[in-house]
């Protein structure tokens, strides 16, 4: 696929246009330029946050309740849901409660994930980022929604 991210052309830095980085970084163009990334040019991506490059190039459609079996699938590897939870920002006292609930493991992830999904902030590109947290260490599963839904 191709995707684009846009941001504030560094050059002129004005805010009357935006420049736009190829989504293989070969090509950076604006309103004012048009031209290959070329070393001179590297400051423009180092300039960039990297969490802005990375929410920009996976798909970030509000998941919903109805999503909670392809998220379960996408977190198979990941065992640990209390600090998942955490990682998606789930009330600490929501996730006390869930454990306190007398739910074997698998319950306790799919309760913690269907509140997650319900409170309207969810999105592949949020639970990518929580995976690749160093609390959570699953890069490879983050990079593989990455793939899956980009």
């Amino acid at each position: 696929k191709s995707h684009q991210i846009g941001f504030r052309c560094v050059l002129c830095d004005t805010d009357d246009h935006y420049c736009l980085l190829s989504h293989d970084y070969s090509m950076v163009s604006c309103s004012k330029h048009d031209a290959p990334v070329t070393p001179q040019m590297s400051c423009w991506i180092k300039k960039l946050d990297p969490n802005e490059i990375f929410d920009r190039t996976i798909d970030y459609e509000p998941l919903t309740g109805d999503d909670l079996a392809p998220v379960l699938r996408a977190t198979v590897e990941v065992a640990d849901w209390y600090h998942l939870g955490l990682e998606l920002r789930i009330p600490y006292y929501l996730l006390n409660e869930i454990r306190r609930g007398g739910y074997d493991e698998t319950d306790c992830k799919k309760k913690m994930i269907l509140r997650w999904l319900n409170a309207g902030q969810a999105s592949w590109s949020s639970l990518a980022k929580a995976l690749k947290s160093p609390l959570i260490n699953k890069k490879r599963v983050a990079e593989q929604i990455i793939r899956d839904h980009s």
